[in-house]
């Protein structure tokens, strides 16, 4: 695939933290991504901006940056999806670190500081915060506790990140050292993270994590991943970690628990966003065969100790009548409001 680089401004210092953009059609909010980056508190990032075939102002907004900037970098590309973006932006990373962001987010002015301060004060091979949502147009903080901890080993990293709400999993809220960063994303899946985190884990990996909420995910129906409603692509996060399942089952065994979570936390997932949908019935052999796998294991995800209360009130209304999770939820988040 041929790629075009605009090397009008390339920076000739070795940066601190490169920073990978996939770009498509997304012009109402990519100026906001890249002003949040160029605020950075750390000065000595470069931004790879990847024009991924966008057929609207995309491709003008990137070069008219690198005009103005000497940290960012462009490439104009044939359309190949976010994780052939991300690979084209890893071919031409510099720096001593590599972090992403999706190009409808936005990053705190310090995350970025942050994430490297942490990495190097404690001799971090990846480098972790927390995020927020924006909401028409809003951020909305979480309150998060400030308090930093260290992991030590695949094994105890992956029970970390397997183990958490949200988008833990994401290489979005984390930078990662270069020189340890060998990874390509699989082209042509989403939740791509998903299959490539126990490839960024590496044995003997260090990882410090800071609960702060730095990087701010926007909640938009153009986006396949973080749309509410079911769509068929979002099948591939149950096929990314039953995927993980079974590499674990092997590998890791000391995991198994917490994968076996995430597993079903990926059926509950789908099965709910089938239900969203005005015409679910059409999905009825997805909810039954959701339901079919929750049921098998049942009692093992009862006695799983990184199984909360809610998951298993959720897995037992599931087991007895997807409906009946349906209606238990829309009353939950009625009284709520």
């Amino acid at each position: 695939m041929e790629t075009v680089v605009n090397t009008a401004s390339l920076v000739v210092i070795r940066p601190l933290v490169s920073i990978v953009v996939p770009v498509y059609n997304v012009e109402d909010y990519l100026t906001e991504c890249v002003e949040s980056l160029l605020a950075q508190t750390l000065k000595e990032i470069e931004i790879i901006l990847v024009d991924d075939g966008s057929t609207d102002r995309c491709p003008s907004i990137c070069d008219d940056y690198a005009e103005r900037d000497a940290r960012i970098k462009v490439i104009h590309k044939k359309n190949g999806g976010l994780s052939d973006a991300r690979n084209a932006g890893l071919a031409i990373c510099k720096g001593e670190y590599i972090g992403f962001v999706d190009s409808d987010d936005t990053v705190e002015s310090d995350m970025y500081e942050l994430l490297y301060c942490n990495a190097k004060k404690y001799e971090a091979d990846i480098s972790m915060c927390r995020s927020n949502h924006i909401v028409s147009g809003n951020i909305i903080h979480k309150a998060w506790s400030g308090q930093v901890r260290t992991y030590m080993g695949k094994g105890e990293i992956i029970k970390f990140l397997f183990s958490q709400s949200g988008p833990s999993i994401s290489v979005c809220v984390k930078i990662y050292k270069r020189n340890k960063f060998s990874v390509q994303f699989p082209v042509g899946k989403t939740t791509e993270d998903a299959f490539a985190v126990l490839d960024l884990v590496q044995d003997g990996s260090h990882m410090v994590v800071i609960d702060a909420g730095k990087y701010n995910y926007r909640l938009r129906d153009g986006s396949i991943t973080r749309q509410k409603r079911y769509h068929y692509a979002l099948l591939d996060c149950v096929r990314a970690y039953n995927y993980n399942y079974n590499i674990i089952k092997s590998e890791l065994p000391e995991c198994i628990e917490v994968a076996e979570r995430r597993l079903a936390w990926a059926w509950g997932r789908i099965m709910w966003q089938i239900l969203e949908t005005s015409n679910y019935q059409q999905h009825y052999w997805k909810v039954r065969y959701l339901q079919k796998k929750i049921r098998q294991n049942y009692c093992r995800l009862l006695q799983n100790p990184y199984c909360s209360l809610s998951d298993k009130v959720i897995f037992t209304l599931v087991a007895i009548a997807p409906i009946l999770y349906k209606v238990v939820r829309k009353v939950v988040e009625k009284l709520r409001r």
